[in-house]
């Protein structure tokens, strides 16, 4: 019965690479071929990035003798994109799925659908983890003589180091299950919990390129703070270089943290997946009710929807705060970037461009924050009351466009203001430089729906197969950043012969693609909504 759970899993996880959710059929190899390679290729260009980081500390520290210190410091990057990667699904799958009543009314062991549950989490964060860790091997491989000790160990830390993973990313599932069912709003807990981790981890990357060049400067004081400060890391370092003693404590360890957090979920597990979730009941309470419009009211709708899903506010949303804070950080290095650029004397065509690269920039960002896309999948099986609505269907999908377009504009708007001070642009650039970033946002709500109208999917058990498995969101997301390449490139070629015109040739293309959307939105859309 495991298996059988274990298979449903990571069959509804990765089920959208198979089957047409529509239509239900298995989808023609060919297309299942595209959708793993494109999957694996994104997978490819994070692992590519961190190569260079895994090629820079093994020239500095490996050939020093610091072996082990590489592989903590790696092992710590590792285990922190593990965590990262599925801690914000680990709460959604082990006690929102949909279909937790269904199977604990079953003849089904409750520590069975646990353990499956936990055994997806499981695969899905090796999986993140590799991405670091693979290229990793391969730079330690080539510096080091390879023995049979130092080729498996290393092989065999990353599934072991998986379980240390799994443990910290369900006890993070479980705190928020036990806070949650003591408050009204859970979404409120796990929304902070997750910003604060994600404010950590971005905090991490954002000084790693002082925290290498102190450990390549000063690797013996730093290896003596690992041994006193992080002996685990320490051991998981040193056993991977081919120490028996060392690989085989480590091993324990994560399995003890596996076990006492399994033992800790397993008399929890029943409760928190049944809680009403800390809502308490209201009396009946007579009052005036104010009428609203039928688009405001739609709106409210899509916008409840939002920030009542944790998943879906922190996978499609951050964005809205990620380039705002990065130009308030130009905005205060100001000084420090003009010195930078004043050393580099860049040729006049550089500077005439630098408007549409940081246009480029803020929409590369919102390419990947994509409101539309799951937007139709997460309506679920609750679609037939939309569909019962006297409501025209423009109106229906106009309400998902200004979701995505008030959410993703205003910030990208604000970002624009204040990289323009930081760079001393002129109020018509930043004006053009707004008006690029509106209607990239425009473009991007109009394409995410159409792909979602598309291939929608009703089937799901949580919330985070439509807002980050879906094939939607990857399309989504490659057309965004495709899209801000080429804004980069037209605007480049015009913006040698002037600034103004860059930027404008960059506008002009981007509206015409959101004209060009919205109405095939507002036409075959609605034809594909209503057929549904």
């Amino acid at each position: 019965m495991f298996l059988l759970l274990l298979k449903k899993q990571m069959t509804e996880l990765f089920r959208g690479y198979f089957v047409d959710r529509k239509t239900g059929k298995m989808r023609p190899k060919k297309q299942v071929i595209l959708f793993i390679l494109l999957f694996i290729g994104m997978l490819g260009l994070i692992s590519n990035a961190f190569s260079g980081i895994a090629k820079a500390l093994a020239s500095s520290l490996i050939p020093a003798g610091y072996d082990w210190l590489y592989f903590a410091i790696l092992g710590a990057m590792t285990i922190a994109l593990g965590i990262f990667g599925s801690v914000f699904n680990t709460y959604s799958m082990l006690y929102l799925s949909k279909d937790n009543d269904m199977l604990l009314s079953m003849p089904i062991r409750p520590s069975v659908i646990l353990n499956s549950r936990m055994a997806s989490v499981y695969i899905l964060s090796v999986i993140y983890e590799a991405v670091i860790y693979i290229p990793a091997l391969i730079e330690y491989w080539k510096a080091v003589n390879k023995t049979a000790l130092n080729i498996v160990f290393p092989v065999l830390n990353l599934f072991i180091s998986g379980f240390t993973v799994l443990a910290l990313t369900c006890l993070f599932g479980w705190l928020i299950a036990l806070a949650s069912s003591h408050m009204r709003n859970k979404n409120i807990l796990t929304v902070i919990f997750s910003l604060a981790f994600i404010v950590l981890y971005y905090f991490a990357m954002f000084r790693l390129n002082i925290f290498l060049n102190l450990i390549a400067g000063r690797a013996d004081e730093f290896a003596v703070k690992v041994r006193k400060y992080a002996y685990i890391l320490y051991i998981f370092g040193i056993g991977n270089t081919g120490d028996i003693k060392n690989f085989i404590i480590f091993a324990l360890v994560s399995f003890v943290l596996f076990f006492i957090t399994l033992a800790i979920m397993s008399k929890t597990f029943i409760r928190f997946a049944t809680a009403n979730k800390g809502l308490k009941k209201k009396a009946y309470k007579a009052d005036d009710v104010k009428s609203k419009s039928i688009g405001s009211s739609l709106f409210g709708k899509e916008l409840s929807r939002f920030l009542n899903t944790p998943i879906y506010l922190l996978n499609s949303g951050l964005g809205i705060l990620i380039a705002p804070v990065g130009a308030i950080i130009v905005l205060i290095k100001r000084a420090d970037i003009h010195r930078v650029l004043g050393a580099m004397n860049m040729p006049e065509q550089v500077t005439l461009i630098l408007p549409v690269m940081i246009t480029a920039a803020i929409c590369l960002v919102y390419s990947m924050d994509n409101l539309t896309a799951p937007s139709v999948s997460l309506e679920g099986k609750s679609l037939w009351i939309l569909r019962s609505l006297p409501v025209d269907t423009k109106e229906i999908l106009g309400a998902k466009i200004r979701l995505h377009f008030i959410f993703n504009s205003v910030p990208a708007v604000i970002s624009a203001i204040l990289f323009g001070a930081a760079f001393g642009f002129d109020i018509i650039t930043i004006i053009l430089i707004s008006a690029a970033a509106v209607l990239f946002n425009l473009m991007t709500a109009a394409s995410g729906l159409m792909l979602n109208l598309k291939k929608p999917d009703f089937m799901w058990t949580n919330e985070t197969i439509p807002v980050k498995q879906d094939p939607p969101i990857l399309f989504s997301m490659l057309i965004g950043m495709g899209s801000s390449a080429a804004g980069l490139g037209i605007g480049a070629v015009f913006g040698m012969i002037h600034t103004y015109l860059g930027l404008a040739a960059v506008c002009a293309v981007y509206g015409l693609a959101a004209f060009l959307l919205l109405k095939k939105v507002n036409t075959k859309g609605v034809r594909l909504f209503e057929s549904m």
